[in-house]
This record gives C-alpha cells, structure tokens and sequence, in this order.
C-alpha cells in the first residue's frame, strides 16, 4: 500500500482504547507522522519478552508445557482486552452502527510480554504481563452495521479466524453457474440473512484460539463444519503434561469460547468472570506469602530456558516448524545459547 497522509485508522483505535486503564491494551505513548520521508511512526509501552508466539516456539522446543497458572493469566488480561474494545468508539451518536471494535486477527503473535506489574494488585508479578497489539486490522462494527459480515470477513490469520469471519462452506458450494455471475444479489439475498455478524464474541473466539494453542502448543486446525459446528472442539485434547493435564474448568472455558455459534460463546464480561474466579485461586496463595510451586514457574528467559529439562510434550496433530526450531534442528546446537565472540571481535579489531 502507498503513503497515505490521514491518520491510520489503528491509531484512532489505540487513541480511543487507552482511555481505559488496565485494559489488557499494549498503550500507545505517542504518534508522528513524517510526509517528507511518508511515514508513520507510533510510539507504544516497551515489551521486553517479546510476543507469545515466541515464548510458545521455545517451550516447544524443549517439549515442555506451559504451567496452568500462566495460562489463566494470559486468559484474564486477554478478556480484559475483549471487554475493553466492546465498549467500542466513544463518545458516538446513539444513532451510530459501530458499537464496537473487533480486531479480526487476535493471535499469539500479536500478544506481547511486558515486565511484570509489581506495585500493582492487577497482575501476578511472578508473570510478565501480557498486551493485546497490532490494530491494523481493527474494524468499528455492530449487529446494525448494513456492511457486517459481509464487508469485514477478509482479513485475518487462518487458525484463529472465527467462523462468521469466513464464507459458510455450504454458500462456497453453491458458488457456480448463475449465481456466480450474479453474485452479489446472490450474497445479498441468500448468504447474508443466514450469515452471523461479528462482534464481541469475536474477538472472545480469537482468544480462546490462542488459549488452544498455549496449551496444546499447536496451531489451531479447525474444522469448522465438523467438529466445532457439533461443540465437539474439546472432546479430543489430551496431552501428555505431568504429572497431571490441565483442568477441567480451563477446559470447558475454551470449549465454550469455540463454540460455532457466536451467540454461545460468552459474552466478554461473563468470560472474565468465570476467569477471575479461578485466577484467584492462584492469586491469593501468592498474597498470602506462600511459596511459588516449581511447576507454576514461568521459564522466559534465555538463561533460564537453557536449563530447562526436555520434556513430555508430543504434537497431537500436524505441525508447522517454525524458523527457529529448523535452524536449532539444523545445527544440534543449543537453542538459546548467547552468542559468544572473542576479545578481538568485542575489540572491534580484524583478526
């Protein structure tokens, strides 16, 4: 795409959601727009473990799960994050059809790792908390926007598109002859009154995607008319964590954050509910001053994964491997290991 001089829309939306604190929002410090060089720069809050996607490839690598005590913490702070983009554009007229914001691409990738918040009594200091970014993809919405679904369904990461972010593959089907000549009345008039619209519980899709996939440790791979259509999304996740799998209650959260129909899925609030009242469990042992079990420890760093033991963890289906993993596989080296040089090269001296 070429320069444009008018403000991105993704910075009126980090604008408009910074005015709620405590929202599971990566805050946007500031924004400069630069017409001699056509660019845009934003300033955001520095994330120092980087994003979730790369802690995830790390943990893989040694074949170890993550502890079921982060996961609630990515869960909490992800539903804050869908809660607070509910509320959608403000202030806006009560005639307006945007209601509220649906990022259309909530993914590991896009949720990042900032320092611990250690005076505050909203997040686990023991954790680095993690921020929902990346609004390039964001969309102003609601169930009376005339353009939802129709116009909003394309962008998005295959894995942790909602279904009603895609064409139902029923109408894909039927997508021939006549009615591919006339597809728009066609889509008007067949497709659209069957088809969902996106809203909250989008969003809350996305982020029981990327709970999936902290778990499993795999990427998503729905089938979206089969299984999920049927709520049988959960039924097959087992893995092979010791000495015991991850509960039945972050389990059925996720089932029900899946589910195909996004009228079923929990609304954002009820979402953090549910999460808040097992979080707390976890929280109010670490208030209480006792000791942080070995298993609920977080490994984040390089020096720390270094001397990670290789774990139990097995892929349950087929897998992608990411660049990171080819290249430790490639050379049988330590994966983490800080690069080295020698006196004359830290010297800046030829050899």
């Amino acid at each position: 795409m070429g320069y444009k001089p008018e403000k991105p829309d993704e910075v009126e939306v980090m604008e408009n959601l910074r005015q709620w604190p405590k929202s599971g929002i990566l805050q946007l410090r500031g924004y400069r727009r630069y017409p001699r060089s056509k660019a845009h720069r934003l300033y955001l809050d520095y994330c120092e473990h980087g994003d979730l996607d790369g802690l995830i490839t790390k943990y893989r690598i040694r074949k170890q799960y993550f502890p079921e005590e982060f996961i609630w913490e990515v869960f909490y702070h992800m539903a804050k994050a869908c809660a607070s983009m509910a509320r959608g554009p403000t202030p806006r007229d009560r005639k307006s059809t945007k209601t509220t914001y649906v990022h259309r691409d909530i993914k590991p990738g896009n949720i990042f790792l900032a320092a611990p918040k250690l005076y505050e009594d909203d997040g686990i200091p023991v954790y680095p908390t993690p921020v929902l970014g990346d609004f390039g993809t964001t969309v102003a919405t609601g169930p009376r926007d005339p353009d939802n679904p129709w116009l909003w369904k394309g962008p998005g990461t295959s894995g942790y598109k909602a279904p009603e972010q895609k064409m139902p593959r029923e109408y894909q089907d039927k997508l021939t002859g006549d009615r591919e000549a006339n597809r728009d009345r066609w889509v008007e008039q067949e497709v659209r009154p069957h088809w969902p619209k996106m809203g909250p519980q989008t969003n809350v899709w996305g982020v029981g995607a990327c709970i999936y996939k902290l778990m499993l440790l795999t990427n998503a791979d729905f089938d979206f008319y089969g299984k999920v259509k049927h709520g049988e999304v959960m039924d097959k996740i087992k893995t092979h964590r010791q000495p015991k799998d991850y509960s039945q209650e972050l389990r059925d959260l996720v089932h029900d954050c899946l589910k195909f129909d996004p009228d079923w899925r929990p609304s954002p609030t009820m979402l953090l509910r549910r999460i808040e009242s097992e979080r707390k469990k976890f929280r109010d042992r670490w208030q209480a001053g006792e000791a942080i079990e070995e298993s609920a420890r977080l490994l984040v760093t390089n020096s720390e994964l270094n001397q990670m033991e290789t774990g139990p963890w097995t892929a349950t289906h087929k897998t992608g491997m990411s660049d990171l993993e080819r290249s430790y596989h490639r050379s049988g080296e330590t994966p983490f290991e800080p690069v080295r040089r020698g006196a004359d090269e830290q010297r800046g001296s030829g050899p």
